[in-house]
């Protein structure tokens, strides 16, 4: 992760990308074993949780989780909404190898 703010380092047009994962605590651990420099914990708001990461050409990652059943209310349900097979419907899907 840069060590500096983002306008001092001569940020490009992106400053971070979010990704919505599931099992995020696995998925950290995973990455860990294979390297990947995760400078916090995951930080938990309740029915969402999230951590950022540097990708490997710098732009940062937001990998975040959703309980969508937790949500405050409908409209953040909706727009978080499940697909019918119950697995998030933009959920990236990392193998386990």
């Amino acid at each position: 992760m840069r060590s500096c703010a983002w306008a001092e380092c001569g940020g490009g047009a992106i400053h971070h990308v979010g990704i919505r994962v599931e099992d995020l605590r696995d998925l950290v651990a995973r990455m860990q074993a294979k390297g990947v420099a995760v400078h916090n914990e995951v930080r938990e708001f309740g029915w969402w949780r999230y951590i950022m990461c540097a990708a490997p050409d710098g732009v940062l990652l937001e990998l975040f989780e959703i309980d969508t059943a937790d949500a405050p209310d409908e409209r953040m349900r909706a727009y978080f909404k499940e697909t019918g097979s119950g697995e998030p419907s933009a959920a990236l899907r990392i193998p386990a190898n």
